[in-house]
């Protein structure tokens, strides 16, 4: 059996635990690129990470730099999407 793999995306590089946390889930990080304005996750990034990989995405990991907000809304790519 052929065992599909799942991925994690989020601003993994910021929280060294998040990503081994993924990874004893089981699950490959995607590291996702920081929006410079103001430090969360770049909306075309996640974008990308949507297109390339699809449902293998299994979790996506909201990160709220320095606790800035990060305003998860109905229109962002992961509402939208999934």
């Amino acid at each position: 059996m052929t065992r599909i793999a799942s991925f994690c995306v989020g601003l993994l590089l910021l929280g060294a635990a998040t990503a081994h946390a993924a990874e004893w889930a089981g699950l490959t990080p995607l590291i996702c690129d920081v929006d410079p304005g103001d430090w969360s996750a770049a909306e075309a990034a996640e974008a990308a990470a949507f297109a390339r990989y699809g449902d293998r995405i299994a979790v996506v990991v909201p990160y709220a730099t320095f606790g800035a907000s990060i305003g998860i809304t109905t229109g962002s790519v992961c509402t939208t999407l999934y």
